[in-house]
């Protein structure tokens, strides 16, 4: 920009500073945001102005509306009045907070829910395309102005069909313990924040996050993931802090991208359903995106906090995929649960279940259970039946840090650090499991290996390979099968190698020693059906001396047809 150019701005900006805001309060119990005498200053506000809805009713902006632009707006303006007002978009753009010093968004500030709905248009709020940030790591809008959502009261922000919200700076959802807070996003909804997304800091009721539909959230980005003309300084998915209930949900089709994560004191819930997908990594230079070949454009997050859930003692956080949900995270530092968010925190309570056919993928480091607490820090990744998919680029570290060292600062009389609790849950639902993918090092050594059998009971000759690893480092200090109880003459057995950890069921049931099962076979034609007492594992070879395998599923009586091909069959022992 030529110096003439830059004198021309900087007299229009001074221009539009020096310009006294107004303030419109509107009057009527519903209307057209865009009509005068709906205001009572009986003219249409502007760029300077401030509007106020506190009588409970709702100004509509017609899908005609326009490009127009705010200062800034509130509805139910005063904490601890009935102040309640409402706003629905149904298109049109609109500019808001991009001149300097306007001020923050405040949606729902009394004790009666206030609402803003956009079911179309489009909002940018904070110069999120302002130019002279553009491509900036070090930017949080023009005002670095918060939209805020029942910071001190009730509110609640709502986005539907094709509406687009930019921001420069931070959505907040209850940034306050006297706030009641709640979004919801679907249809084909986008928004994007250049600086973060807060839910929840104090107070007794969960403040709430929906991402459903085919919408779409970016933290990091301030024009969306990947978006040349955007900026950021930070890129923040942070829920619970301060004591705060918060509960994210990303389901449907719903996608919500972001560059780090953390939940520091309090309760958080984070799910991920149906097809929803949460990806971290770079959102101000990846787009989030997937080619036809299956890569995504999702560079590594380098530098700044770790991501980490339950960084804090006072802290617990349940993050749950299922369905087809997916998770991924690119990030140098990968993920911390109940591990530190800088350089050394306490770590509180954290469980992560992957369940159904749900799939989690970090590129580097997964660390369980690595506070420098043992008094407060517990962390739990539960693995549930054989479709879920983990896998880890990295190393997995139970209750160490990533140079293998135990970092909590309780030691034993000796010395020896006590270590935190960090447990890998196993459920069992059936004759097969899904395996612990790690492509670096398990160090299981401090971890401890816990076993549930839920709707399904071994019959014996079981296999279950947990773990696959570039190298396993140690065996479980602590192996719980209390939750899997066996019939008797089966007991389990861990086997490790230096790449695998598995998990057998030794011994046939309901037999004495050298009394194998019998297994009677009739015949019909070209059927053949096996009959066998007891719940024992059935088990085919095409050699009398072994190796036999487990026939997946099997129950008596089972029929099979029968072929050319010579087959044996026993009922338990081992697959040797």
């Amino acid at each position: 920009m030529s110096s003439l150019l830059r004198t021309i701005a900087a007299c229009c900006l001074l221009a539009q500073v020096s310009q006294a805001q107004s303030y419109f309060t509107w009057t009527k119990q519903s209307g057209d945001f865009y009509t005068a005498s709906n205001w009572d200053l009986n003219r249409i506000p502007g760029i300077n102005d401030v509007v106020i809805i506190n009588n409970g009713g709702t100004a509509t902006i017609a899908s005609n509306a326009g490009e127009r632009a705010l200062s800034s707006f509130e509805l139910g303006e005063l904490e601890d009045s009935t102040d309640s007002g409402h706003i629905v978009m149904e298109g049109g753009f609109l500019r808001i907070g991009e001149s300097q010093g306007d001020s923050k968004i405040h949606i729902g500030e009394g004790t009666v829910l206030s609402t803003f709905v956009m079911n179309g248009g489009t909002i940018f709020f904070d110069g999120p395309d302002d130019g002279a940030l553009a491509g900036s790591r070090g930017s949080a809008g023009v005002n670095e102005s918060d939209w805020e959502i029942g910071e001190h009261g009730y509110g609640r922000f709502e986005m539907h069909g094709d509406a687009v919200f930019r921001a420069g700076d931070d959505l907040k959802i209850s940034e306050n313990a006297a706030g009641h807070g709640s979004f919801l996003i679907d249809g084909q909804a986008r928004l994007s924040v250049g600086s973060g997304i807060a839910v929840s800091k104090g107070g007794s009721d969960f403040q709430e996050m929906t991402i459903g539909g085919n919408a779409t959230v970016d933290a990091g980005n301030s024009m969306g993931a990947g978006h040349p003309d955007g900026h950021t300084d930070e890129g923040y998915l942070t829920l619970a802090i301060n004591g705060g209930n918060a509960r994210v949900i990303v389901q449907d089709q719903g996608t919500l991208n972001f560059r780090v994560l953390s939940s520091r004191e309090g309760v958080s819930e984070f799910t991920i359903k149906d097809q929803g997908q949460v990806h971290i990594f770079d959102v101000l230079a990846g787009t989030g995106e997937t080619d036809g070949q299956g890569n995504a454009d999702r560079p590594a997050e380098v530098g700044g906090f770790r991501n980490s859930l339950s960084s804090g003692s006072n802290t617990e956080s349940t993050l749950i995929i299922q369905d087809e949900g997916q998770m991924t995270v690119n990030a140098d530092n990968g993920l911390g649960m109940s591990g530190p968010r800088g350089s050394s925190d306490p770590g509180g309570k954290s469980l992560m279940v992957i369940r159904d056919s749900g799939s989690f993928r970090v590129e580097q480091d997964l660390a369980l259970g690595t506070g420098t607490s043992s008094e407060t820090c517990e962390a739990t990744l539960e693995i549930r039946g054989p479709e879920a998919a983990v896998s880890i680029g990295g190393n997995f570290n139970m209750a160490v840090d990533p140079d293998g060292m135990v970092p909590t600062s309780e030691t034993e009389a000796d010395g020896t650090p006590i270590p935190a609790k960090s447990t890998l849950h196993s459920v069992i639902t059936s004759g097969s499991h899904a395996t612990l993918q790690i492509d670096g090092m398990a160090r299981i050594a401090q971890g401890i290996l816990k076993v549930t059998l839920d709707g399904y009971t071994p019959r014996g000759g079981e296999t279950y390979t947990l773990i696959s690893a570039g190298e396993i480092d140690g065996s479980f200090r602590e192996v719980e099968l209390e939750g899997a109880p066996l019939a008797e003459g089966l007991s389990w057995e861990v086997a490790y190698t230096a790449e695998t950890v598995t998990l057998q069921v030794e011994g046939q049931s309901n037999n004495g020693p050298g009394e194998p099962t019998q297994v009677n076979v009739t015949r019909d034609g070209a059927s053949v059906t096996l009959s066998w007492e007891g719940s024992s594992a059935l088990m085919q070879s095409g050699n009398i001396s072994g190796p036999w395998t487990l026939v997946e599923g099997a129950t008596s009586p089972m029929t099979i047809q029968a072929d050319a091909h010579q087959q044996f069959f026993k009922v338990g022992g081992s697959l040797e």
